[in-house]
């Protein structure tokens, strides 16, 4: 019986931790650019890499393993996506994944408002071009799409929080490089984020299978004007060859 008692405390204990990092807990995105790109999600302290594009072997053997792993997916999914097309098969195309990405934007929109805190610590971007008169357009356009950008994050999904001179846009008319620096944090309650992500992974489902349709509907019409364009050339054939006759 006093085993029994403290398997049960134990059970109960962990319950408690659990709702405790449940409701108390933060999950936070790191977006880091410098030279390279970085998107860290840690939970208490425990870091996972979810986007790094260059990685150092002999620095971190762990990021080395995810980024061939993940490129390894994707290399298995391109080479899927083209023997689905050889097939006849429907496979999405560029627009309609960039219809499923502005549906999931706006989808998660509703489910974070009010949830979310954004903090800017650094947003520093250098424009240059080839030459003085090509990075002035380059400058000026990166300004209204960066205030642009940034204001509607800021009202529609969540308020910025930055510090002072975090955000700056500048050109370089001397080494005609561009770069970034950036580092942004996104912190949400552990319990919410959850939330969030159950919500996304079910509008996500949904919206793939939009894609898939939308796709599948755009090679049945294709292959209804291929048939009447078969039809139309066969006919053309049979007068000719009446007409010879």
């Amino acid at each position: 019986m006093k085993t029994l008692w403290i398997i049960f405390g134990v059970l109960a204990a962990l319950l408690v931790i659990l709702l405790a990092v449940l409701f108390l807990g933060k999950a936070r995105i790191k977006i880091r650019v410098k030279n390279t790109v970085k998107v860290v999600f840690s939970v208490g302290g425990i870091r996972f890499w979810l986007y790094p594009m260059k990685y150092d072997a002999a620095e971190n053997q762990a990021e080395a393993r995810w980024i061939k792993k993940n490129l390894a997916k994707r290399r298995q999914k391109k080479k899927k996506n083209q023997a689905d097309r050889a097939a006849g098969k429907p496979v999405p195309n560029m627009l309609d994944n960039l219809q499923t990405v502005f549906s999931l934007i706006k989808q998660a929109r509703d489910h974070v408002g009010g949830k979310l805190h954004i903090t800017v610590h650094r947003f520093h971007l250098r424009v240059a071009a080839s030459d003085a008169a090509q990075t002035a357009l380059l400058y000026g356009a990166t300004v209204g799409i960066t205030a642009s950008i940034m204001q509607w994050i800021h009202t529609q999904i969540a308020p910025i929080e930055r510090h002072k001179k975090a955000i700056t846009v500048t050109p370089d008319y001397v080494t005609g490089q561009s770069d970034a620096d950036v580092d942004i944090a996104l912190k949400m309650s552990l319990f919410h984020a959850l939330i969030v992500i159950f919500h996304m992974y079910d509008a996500y489902r949904e919206e793939q299978e939009k894609a898939i349709f939308r796709a599948t509907r755009r090679l049945a019409a294709k292959q209804a004007r291929e048939e009447r364009r078969a039809a139309a050339r066969a006919k053309r054939e049979e007068r000719a060859a009446a007409e010879q006759a």
